[in-house]
Parts: C-alpha cells; sequence; structure tokens
C-alpha cells in the first residue's frame, strides 16, 4: 500500500488499559485493548519479506507498521517487562471487503512486534482469532494484548518488591 501518512495513525490507540500498568493485579496479568489501522498485504505472512541481494528483508510499509505497535505497547508494559511469562493476542478485523486476509496470516507480523515491544519470545504468544467484519472504509484491527507475569516475581511481591 506504500508509505504510510501521518492521518492513518491517529486512529491508533491503546483504547484502554485493565488496571493500572505500574502496580501488578491480583491476577498478575496485564491487559491492554489495542486498536491499531489495518494498512494491507504488507501484514500477510506471504508479502512481509523480500529477497535483495540473496537477503531475506522486511517490506518498508512492514517495518513501519511493526515500530508503530512497539511504540505504541513497550511505554505501557515497561515497568514489568523483565517479567512476563505468556502473552495471549485475541485478534479481530475490521475490512472494507471480503477480499480480507486469513487473520493467521497476520499472526507473523503481529508476534514479531510485540516480541520487541514486550521483551518475551513470541514462541510464548497464543493468539486466538475471534472474526473479521466488512464494510469498514478504514480498515483496522483490535487486538486485545493479555500477559502473565512470571510467578518469580508474584512470589517476590511483585516487580517492584512491594
Amino acid at each position: 500500500m506504500g508509505d504510510f501518512k501521518a492521518d492513518e495513525w491517529l486512529c491508533a490507540a491503546i483504547v484502554d488499559t485493565i488496571g493500572d500498568p505500574t502496580e501488578p493485579n491480583p491476577q498478575m496479568a496485564l491487559e491492554l485493548d489495542i486498536k491499531v489501522p489495518y494498512p494491507g498485504s504488507c501484514l500477510s505472512v506471504n508479502h512481509y519479506k523480500y529477497f535483495s541481494s540473496k537477503l531475506r528483508r522486511t517490506r518498508t510499509d512492514t517495518r513501519q507498521w511493526m515500530t508503530f505497535l512497539v511504540r505504541l505497547v513497550a511505554p505501557k508494559v515497561l515497568v514489568h517487562s523483565a517479567g512476563f511469562e505468556s502473552a495471549t493476542i485475541t485478534l479481530e478485523g475490521f475490512f472494507k471487503d471480503k477480499r480480507a486476509p486469513d487473520l493467521a496470516n497476520l499472526h507473523k507480523v503481529i508476534g514479531d512486534a510485540l516480541q520487541e515491544a514486550l521483551h518475551l519470545n513470541d514462541k510464548h504468544f497464543n493468539f486466538v482469532d475471534t472474526g473479521k467484519h466488512f464494510g469498514c472504509t478504514n480498515p483496522f484491527l483490535t487486538m486485545i494484548v493479555t500477559i502473565k507475569l512470571r510467578k518469580s516475581l508474584i512470589k517476590k511481591g511483585g516487580v517492584n518488591g512491594k
């Protein structure tokens, strides 16, 4: 879809954070409700890489989207970033028409971006696809990211030792 315009990112936001992100909650989990624009096929596992001089590279527009997601999520989880055990990403898509992607094809790009933001290997991610909706003039994705803290931190009284 080409380079992104700044106004395309205005609709992106962390809609809600369940609990105070600076203090562990009783379930020792942090939940982020995220809404981000869907720029098109550049996020698909089938299209986001290309070969250049025998090296596999990430497309520029894909890298921009991933960097944006990292910058959106990282400040919200910074306090806990050393103590994550796993993450569940609930994904839902809102698209223009039925030519929408298979949501499973977006897991790799989203996982790579969240791995950078959470400092947690994406092998500890669990994706749950809740559905696709059609007829949206400005396509977007919603993600609910539930992050569990390590049990060792629970025994010590939390990240800050309180």
